[in-house]
């Protein structure tokens, strides 16, 4: 399981970490506003450090969401040390600020920036989704992959298909899922689902022959989405498998998981 997970989140950082412009020459912008705000982090609980006002030069280092980070330009000589040596970017302040304080800027040529506004409208919009999960199924690993359709804002319908790999047995299933979403319009979605399906259970024994087992399942869970950018989102959620067996009692597996999708 720990290579799975590995290689999710090694895609999680490529994708939304990484910068969007290119360091060796970024894109220059001109302050419009009277004046903006640069945070130490990308988020309004980051304190303001640096205040750049209307006609600073401020150079675009790269996105994330709904921040940019950016550096002014050279204002006076470096700092020295006392050696006397200059003190790179010590003329220099780097920081971030909301992509909406800086909407009006332009380039050095006069030209509007062409930014890249994170998508929230489309994420509430969406009709389709589709994603991989990696989780936990009543201890064994389990890696899943969905599809859904959006028939409201609030509603959807999902197919997803699973496999989990234990020491004593290992399982595929297939559901059917009704996923109602009471706030689709923030980015912090949390929903609920209902579904059922069938699930094949493969008992691993290198002491009596055991045979395959085919039984129906009812599914019952919460979740919450985290809208990231463009039109990736990460989904963690939680299920009850109800397993309904041909024996006395019936079986109850409790499952977690989180993931990374991408909605259409």
């Amino acid at each position: 399981m720990t290579h799975y997970l590995t290689r999710f989140w090694l895609l999680v950082l490529l994708l939304f970490s990484s910068g969007l412009y290119a360091d060796d020459n970024p894109p220059v912008a001109v302050i419009a506003e009277a004046f903006v705000e640069m945070h130490t982090g990308p988020g309004r609980g980051y304190p303001v450090f640096y205040v750049a006002e209307r006609g600073e030069k401020v150079e675009l280092l790269k996105q994330r969401t709904s921040w940019i980070k950016v550096r002014t330009m050279p204002r006076g000589p470096m700092d020295v040390d006392r050696d006397g040596n200059p003190i790179p970017g010590s003329n220099t302040k780097e920081g971030w600020v909301r992509v909406s304080s800086i909407a009006k800027a332009e380039d050095e040529y006069g030209q509007p920036l062409a930014l890249n506004f994170p998508q929230l409208e489309n994420f509430s919009d969406r009709r389709w989704e589709m994603g991989i999960m990696l989780g936990d199924f009543g201890g064994s690993d389990v890696i899943s992959g969905y599809t859904g359709f959006h028939f409201t804002r609030n509603l959807s319908l999902e197919v997803e298909l699973s496999e989990n790999f234990g020491s004593f047995s290992s399982g595929q299933s297939a559901t059917l899922n009704l996923v109602h979403q009471p706030f689709p319009d923030t980015r912090y979605s949390p929903f609920f689902t209902l579904g059922g399906g069938v699930r094949k259970t493969d008992p691993r024994s290198t002491i009596v022959q055991t045979e395959d087992r085919e039984d129906d399942v009812l599914v019952v869970g919460a979740g919450i989405r985290v809208y990231l950018s463009s039109r990736f989102l990460v989904r963690v959620q939680y299920k009850q498998h109800t397993i309904l067996t041909n024996r006395d009692d019936d079986i109850e597996v409790e499952e977690w998981k989180i993931g990374l999708s991408a909605f259409f």
